[in-house]
């Protein structure tokens, strides 16, 4: 009989959540929970409001732009702050502003709020694209990435067309409170 000359296989291998991997994940989900509540919700928003077509592609478009502009800068935010504090920012963002909306329901306002969230979307997707790596040993690297993108792709499968629903149904002021409630959530 041939002996293998494999090392053995250790019986218990180390959890991949750990309390910071646990802290990042919700965070992730929080984030894009937010990002997702409003994505599509904000554009018809505008549209409602202001009567003009025109509107729901300036949301999309001040969001998108905002976000390119403050991906740029967001290693040096990071450098500074740190992860957990440029994360919260991002966060933060992503779905407090929304309750501006509630009280000043006019295309400026919109602006405002899609250009925060622009902005909060390319803090938590650089700083969590740095750090997600950095969490897991690398012989597992590709295992807890996996779980990071489960984490970071529910909320669009659920609260993308959930959103939308809730603004139809019962209105969108409970959509924005929603967003920063969860938004909330997550910061506490």
């Amino acid at each position: 009989m041939q002996e293998s000359h494999d090392p053995p296989r250790p019986l218990h291998r180390e959890s991949l959540l750990t309390p910071p991997v646990w802290w990042f994940l919700i965070f992730s989900l929080v984030a894009n929970s937010s990002l997702s509540l409003l994505f599509a919700v904000l554009p018809l928003f505008a549209e409602e409001t202001t009567g003009l077509a025109l509107a729901a592609g300036l949301v999309t478009g001040t969001m998108m732009l905002a976000t390119v502009i403050v991906e740029l800068g967001t290693p040096r935010l990071m450098s500074a702050l740190g992860y957990r504090r440029v994360m919260e920012i991002g966060v933060a963002l992503m779905g407090l502003p929304a309750l501006l909306l509630i009280a000043f329901p006019n295309l400026a306002t919109i602006l405002a709020v899609a250009a925060a969230r622009g902005a909060g979307l390319a803090i938590t997707v650089v700083a969590g694209t740095a750090l997600a790596p950095q969490l897991f040993p690398a012989h597992r690297r590709a295992e807890g990435l996996g779980i990071y993108g489960v984490a970071a792709s529910i909320p669009a499968i659920a609260l993308l067309p959930l959103g939308l629903w809730l603004a139809e149904r019962y209105g969108f002021d409970l959509v924005f409170t929603g967003a920063a409630g969860l938004t909330v959530a997550g910061l506490a």
